[in-house]
C-alpha cells in the first residue's frame, strides 16, 4: 500500500534531483492551474505558441514525457533495484521500481511515473499535471488509466491495498 511517509518520501527523492527540478518547475504557468491538474498541459500551449515543437528536445524535456523520464530515473535509483547498482542505503525501501505508464482518455495522450512497491501494489505519480515538485496528482493505477480519483499529495491520506 501507498502510506504518506512512503509517498513523501517518493517526492523528496524527485525534488533532491538536479534534472527533476529543472523539468518540473521551469516555465511554471499560473498557480492556480495546478490545482485543476493543469499545468503542465498549460505549459505545453505555451510552448507550442512560441514556435516549439512537439518531437525536440526543446519541448520534450518539459512534456510528461520528460518530466516522466527524468522522475522515473530519480526513483527508481532510489529503489529496491536502484540499490543493486549503486553503493549506499536505500531511499525507497518499499519502492521496487519506477517506469513511465502511458494512456489515452478522450484523445488526450498522457504519460506519468509509474511506481510498483515492493508489497506488489502499485500507483502513479503525475508530475506534469501539477507542475509541483512536492505536490503531484496521486492515482491508484486503475484509476489513473481511466483518468478518475486524483488526490494531489496535499490532501493525501494514503491508499490501502
Amino acid at each position: 500500500m501507498l502510506t504518506v511517509a512512503a509517498a513523501l518520501r517518493i517526492c523528496h527523492a524527485v525534488a533532491s534531483d538536479p534534472r527533476c527540478r529543472a523539468r518540473i518547475q521551469n516555465h511554471r504557468p499560473l498557480p492556480q492551474l495546478s490545482g485543476w491538474g493543469m499545468a503542465g498541459a498549460a505549459r505545453n500551449t505555451a510552448m507550442i505558441l512560441l514556435g516549439r515543437k512537439a518531437g525536440t528536445p526543446e519541448f520534450d524535456q518539459y512534456s510528461c514525457v520528460g518530466v516522466t523520464e527524468a522522475t522515473t530515473e530519480a526513483i527508481s535509483a532510489a529503489s529496491v533495484s536502484g540499490a543493486l547498482t549503486r553503493p549506499g542505503p536505500t531511499l525507497l525501501p518499499e519502492v521496487r521500481h519506477s517506469t513511465g505508464v502511458y494512456r489515452v482518455v478522450d484523445g488526450t495522450h498522457h504519460q506519468a511515473s509509474w511506481v510498483v512497491m515492493t508489497d506488489g501494489t502499485d500507483y502513479v505519480f503525475d508530475w506534469h499535471a501539477t507542475l509541483e515538485l512536492h505536490d503531484p496528482l496521486l492515482y491508484r493505477t486503475a484509476d489513473w488509466r481511466r483518468n478518475e480519483n486524483p488526490v494531489r499529495m496535499a490532501a493525501f491520506s494514503g491508499f490501502d491495498a
